[in-house]
């Protein structure tokens, strides 16, 4: 059985489906941005599974790695898919992403938000490729942002640019699940989830903690929907909170 990839590990949803997954017996590389997050979160989730499962907590250390990926560089996507030559992959799920304040390029002159959301996982997953094992998980995080998403934005704004780069995502896994079928390709939404995500750096953050916040879906119940996407035997699905959807539909 080959490792599981998640990118983002150390965020919200992240670290709930590195736990379950390392639960269910798989060996996980956390690709993090930042490394102390990520050995922190290790950390934490270790503990976790140390009291729920102190039998799936024997040789813990050995099934997990973390290994540095920055979605938004280029160089950072072919470094770390260099250091995984010679590792079959059972699973990836493209989990990571960003909504950036303002109008920004990356040092591949591509805008941020794109960059993490589409370019990079759409990246990794090719690089990948020659190491995915027949019948492996490709999952993608889209969001429900996809529907209002436009290829034909003409100016910047904050959610339109999460939106168009979800929608470009959600596009990309449809035409990469049909073009190669002996992978099990889905996407998955996590609904409203109390994660930093939600945070969009304008005045009304504070009311949306107060006001907002307690009412949303958890990590633990926004990962479900990712789960089932990574472990049920199926292939070209959008499993949301509430129910399955046809990727087909977005060709």
């Amino acid at each position: 059985m080959g490792k599981v990839i998640i990118t983002g590990a150390s965020g919200s949803i992240g670290r709930v489906v590195t736990k379950e997954m390392l639960l269910r017996g798989h060996d996980v590389v956390m690709a993090c941005r930042n490394l102390d997050k990520a050995r922190k979160v290790l950390d934490t989730i270790a503990r976790q599974i140390l009291r729920e499962d102190p039998d799936g907590a024997v040789g813990l250390a050995s099934r997990v790695e973390i290994i540095r990926l920055d979605l938004e560089d280029s160089t950072s996507i072919r470094s770390f898919v260099d250091s995984l030559k010679g590792c079959d992959v059972s699973a990836l799920f493209n989990n990571a992403g960003m909504i950036n304040k303002e109008f920004e390029l990356n040092s591949d002159g591509v805008e941020r938000t794109m960059a993490v959301n589409f370019i990079g996982p759409k990246m990794l997953t090719e690089l990948l490729l020659p190491q995915l094992e027949d019948g492996a998980h490709v999952v993608s995080m889209v969001s429900l942002a996809s529907r209002f998403g436009r290829s034909d934005r003409a100016r910047f704004s904050q959610i339109g640019a999460y939106a168009d780069s979800k929608l470009a995502l959600l596009r990309w896994a449809a035409d990469f699940g049909t073009s190669n079928p002996q992978f099990r390709v889905n996407v998955c939404d996590p609904g409203i989830v109390n994660s930093n995500i939600i945070r969009l750096g304008r005045w009304f953050d504070p009311l949306t903690d107060i006001f907002f916040r307690p009412f949303i879906s958890s990590p633990e119940k926004g990962a479900r929907s990712a789960l089932r996407a990574l472990t049920e035997d199926v292939t070209m699905r959008w499993f949301t909170p509430r129910r399955v959807l046809d990727l087909n539909d977005w060709r």
